[in-house]
């Protein structure tokens, strides 16, 4: 297995991350990041990347304005650090100028850019000097002076040197790399500093290199400097690209990214002269010049200049994904805009709905006797306290008292979220920036805090960064209850969450079937790489007592138990840890990944308690424990009809491929009930109905041993958008944005503020949603 270190963040300039293992498929890409806590802390600590222990000179440029450290990538001899104009120089600059120690400390500009008081108390009693001149233009001149008193530069590249704001052109910094290259800024009209600049080309060797389009220069420039040709772009990302490729013809190892707006990390970056500099937007993904560049160099390191307010961490690991020639990640719609109403995505948990709206604003409802819910406070209802008893095994003061949430709950301290995932007693989530959370119970570590404590707000998961897929699940091997008039399980509390970040697979948790895939059955309560899946991974799920990932090439691995062969000879053991209904029921253990052989080119891969169903095709392939038919079988694709008379697989199958499925538009698994979304965007439902989970009347023969065939879900809108099956409960995204849900109620799990045994057809849920909401009479019983 190979090393990975991920995002290495200089926040001082003598210290740095440790590395992270991680699988090998990913030892090849490389991502770093040098920051400080500002701007002047960033450029010491790139100053000290290039020259970690001396220099025979520092040169300090003014850390507000940047037009006379444009050039200042000729400058090799030492690093160029930024400093205020007035005062004196940070400790940070001094610590550094003291650690480096050079022959001289030279300030770029006048006294209006770096004040004497400043250099003086930077150089700390060394040597002063100056390079300056009247403009920038000139100042420019000064530093090509020093930087080649005699000897001819590799090229003599030309940048406009005003740039499309007048803080001047982002063409000059990313030229500042360029080996051996000497930088001159271009005056736009005739007078003393074009002539001056002029003979400084001629002086040079003549034969300047155009940085940027000719759009980026007027007629003045491109006639008058003696223009041979240029390094241009469409925009100053491309430009930066044609640089790279010009001064790094061969293999190119290193890449460093900064941001092409604001040029405080980029004028810096003279010193590194080990790889070009390329320029990236402020935004989550990479520029499409820049992001074709990673694809077809292949770079084995990435460094991002600035902190994530300069280079964002999902950009870095987007860059890093390029490098390596993966697909790109299943799209995720953007966060932080779009209706706050609005649903784009949910999740039906154990007893519990979490949903996220288009803007990113997460809401839950249901049972919150664990603080799963998310909003600060929790109820337990069996007589214990959770401080005191985070695993009640048993329930000797049970008081019936009914803890939920009715309705939908705004979770106020998550925002910008991506995606969630409800589990049995918790939920995670991660949110734009590749940042993980979880919350609720914690009594096998499922959020990953490093401790058992529960959380009753979103707590941030540390160590993960890149999150792209999470996936939260539990155990539901608690006593039974019956309420008044309706019979309700008792979660203990337990469960395991896994995600993917970067590519790999992270589990934490309940570990006692091996469902963290860590090759041992010691739960943990911080997140574990998951070793044996020999690609990356795009999408991670998780059944009650084992977890499954989906490659970025369509294999599935699974590792834990959920009572079935992967394709594969069994690990059989008897179920004797303290489970007795599970004695002499064979299933599979693999405490490691293994690959699901019967699944090659999947497109998605959902799980439910006990078994999974991956597409492939036309085809959906399930396994595991098909204990009330809730398998797929064939259908007619046009009816979503079953072609059979019968169930076409016995209840103790162990897997079955269906044909017929190939234009479903989405589907969900749950404890012993599936659903899909149909070609017709209505909802289809089958398998186990004792509550009404299959979204239809129940009949005389609907009980926990009974099972339904496929059948559409009744009161819901004819254009379903997303579906999320729980342990006995469902949920449905319509066409406004809005949630219907149907099933197992008393804990207000369907969200329609209403308390009540079970619902078999579609309620809608308030609040929720662009169609106003129409109350249903709750004395309505539907399953009838």
């Amino acid at each position: 297995m190979g090393k990975l270190r991920d995002v290495v963040v200089y926040f001082s300039a003598f210290a740095c991350a440790a590395a992270l293992a991680a699988p090998a498929w990913a030892a090849n890409s490389v991502t770093e990041r040098i920051a400080g806590a500002n701007r002047i802390s960033t450029a010491v600590n790139v100053g000290l990347h290039c020259f970690p222990s001396t220099a025979k000179h520092v040169y300090l440029a003014r850390q507000d304005v940047f037009a006379d450290a444009l050039a200042a990538g000729a400058l090799t001899d030492g690093p160029t650090l930024l400093v205020p104009r007035s005062g004196t120089a940070p400790v940070e600059v001094r610590q550094a100028v003291a650690r480096m120690n050079p022959e001289s400390v030279v300030a770029l500009g006048g006294e209006g850019s770096v004040s004497k008081a400043v250099l003086d108390s930077a150089a700390q009693g060394r040597k002063t000097e100056r390079l300056a001149g009247k403009t920038r233009f000139l100042t420019a001149i000064e530093i090509t002076k020093r930087a080649f008193p005699a000897a001819k530069p590799s090229k003599v590249l030309l940048a406009d040197g005003l740039g499309p704001d007048g803080t001047g052109s982002p063409d000059a910094v990313a030229g500042g790399t360029v080996p051996g290259a000497a930088i001159l800024l271009a005056p736009r009209t005739d007078g003393a500093d074009a002539q001056a600049v002029k003979a400084e080309i001629e002086r040079l060797g003549g034969s300047p290199v155009r940085l940027g389009g000719a759009a980026t220069f007027n007629n003045f420039q491109n006639s008058h400097y003696g223009i041979v040709s240029a390094l241009q772009g469409n925009n100053r990302y491309a430009t930066s690209v044609e640089i790279a490729k010009a001064s790094n013809p061969n293999q190119v190892s290193r890449v460093y990214l900064t941001r092409g707006d604001i040029f405080a990390d980029a004028v810096v970056a003279g010193c590194l002269t080990d790889g070009p500099v390329l320029l990236v937007a402020r935004s989550n993904t990479i520029p499409q010049a820049v992001a074709q560049y990673l694809s077809s160099t292949r770079p084995q390191q990435i460094v991002a200049l600035g902190g994530e307010g300069s280079v964002p961490a999902a950009a870095l690991q987007d860059a890093k994904r390029l490098a390596e020639g993966r697909a790109k990640p299943d799209s995720k719609p953007a966060t932080g805009q779009g209706d706050p109403k609005k649903l784009r995505q949910i999740s039906a948990g154990g007893d519990h709905t979490c949903a996220v709206a288009e803007s990113g604003n997460l809401y839950c409802w249901g049972s919150n006797r664990f603080g799963q819910i998310g909003i600060g406070n929790a109820s337990p209802n069996y007589g214990f306290n959770l401080a005191t008893d985070p695993l009640p095994e048993t329930y000797h003061s049970f008081t019936g008292h009914n803890a939920n949430v009715g309705k939908p709950a705004l979770v106020s301290t998550l925002t910008n979220v991506a995606e969630v995932s409800s589990g049995l007693t918790h939920s995670c989530a991660y949110d734009a920036a590749g940042h993980a959370f979880c919350w609720g119970s914690n009594v096998t570590g499922q959020l990953g805090q490093g401790d058992t404590n529960s959380r009753t707000t979103p707590a941030l998961v540390p160590s993960l960064t890149g999150v792209t897929s999470i996936a939260a699940a539990g155990e539901t091997n608690g006593p039974w209850s019956i309420r008044k008039d309706r019979a309700d399980w008792i979660p203990t509390g337990t469960g395991h969450s896994c995600a993917v970040a970067n590519g790999t697979v992270y589990c934490w948790g309940d570990n006692k079937w091996g469902q963290l895939g860590n090759g041992n059955k010691i739960s943990s309560p911080t997140p574990l790489a998951v070793s044996g899946i020999p690609q990356a991974a795009k999408k991670v799920v998780t059944g009650e007592t084992y977890s499954c990932a989906l490659t970025n090439n369509g294999d599935v691995y699974c590792w834990g138990t959920f009572r079935h062969d992967w394709g594969q000879g069994t690990n059989n053991q008897v179920a004797g840890q303290g489970y007795p209904w599970l004695a002499n029921v064979s299933y599979a253990d693999s405490l490691t990944p293994r690959q699901v052989t019967s699944v090659h080119g999947a497109t998605e891969l959902e799980t439910g308690s006990y078994y999974a169903c991956a597409k492939m095709g036309n085809s959906m392939h399930c396994w595991g424990y098909n204990s009330r038919e809730q398998f797929f079988e064939d259908i007619n694709p046009a009816t979503m009809a079953p072609t059979n008379g019968q169930f076409p697989v016995h209840r103790h199958a162990q897997s079955y491929t269906a044909s017929g499925w190939g234009s479903i538009k989405g589907f969900s698994l749950g404890r012993n009930s599936s659903c899909a979304i149909g070609p017709n965007s209505r909802v289809y439902c089958w398998g186990l109905n004792d509550a009404g989970q299959v979204g239809r009347s129940q009949s005389a023969k609907d009980n926990d041993d009974s099972s339904v065939r496929i059948g559409i879900v009744g009161s819901i809108d004819t254009h379903v958008k997303a579906i999320s099956v729980g342990w006995a409960h469902a949920c449905a995204i319509t066409g406004d944005g809005g949630a219907r849900c149907w099933g197992y109620n008393p804990d207000g799990q369907l969200g329609n503020d209403q308390v009540f045994g079970a619902r078999c057809t579609g309620w809608q849920v308030p609040g929720l949603g662009s169609n106003p909401y129409v109350p249903r009479d709750p004395r309505i019983y539907d399953c009838n």
